[in-house]
């Protein structure tokens, strides 16, 4: 009996998929060819032996992958743009000092914009979205160019 069929339907059966069953099938017959002295009566015990612990190779990676990709401490953070950060606070000052009348949520906004904060931790504080923050800016920023083409 070939013991190549028996090798990747059992590789199949333990990995699921047929490519990745082929691929382990082979590193097991690679590993079997640079064994020095393995016996031909013990190649049929080694090459399942092989295969099963290539099988549960593949899915603990798999396992501790999906794992440390789903983990919290290893997700990439949403940093902002530090360079966006400090224009953001630059012109919310500038606007504080140009802008006439506003609501209490753009001054919160603009002032939290001139302490550094960025738009997706002011919307966090405020309870509003990030596009809801910036909609705030730009409204005040449309109003301190209006007030400064009048004055000048």
């Amino acid at each position: 009996m070939e013991l190549r069929p028996l090798l990747v339907q059992m590789a199949t059966h333990y990995c699921g998929s047929g490519y990745e069953a082929e691929d382990v099938v082979h590193d097991a017959l690679v590993r079997a060819a640079e064994f020095p002295r393995l016996d031909r009566n013990r190649m049929r015990p080694f090459l399942v032996a092989v295969v099963r612990r290539l099988c549960v190779d593949r899915f603990r990676r798999r396992s501790v992958a999906r794992q440390l990709g789903e983990h919290p401490r290893l997700l990439p953070c949403d940093v902002e743009d530090p360079a966006e950060l400090v224009s953001d606070r630059a012109e919310a000052r500038w606007l504080l000092r140009r802008c006439g009348p506003m609501s209490n949520r753009e001054r919160r906004i603009l002032l939290s914009l001139a302490s550094g904060q960025g738009h997706r931790e002011i919307a966090r504080e405020l309870g509003i979205t990030t596009r809801a923050s910036e909609s705030a800016a730009s409204r005040a920023r449309c109003r301190a160019r209006r007030r400064v083409r009048r004055v000048s």
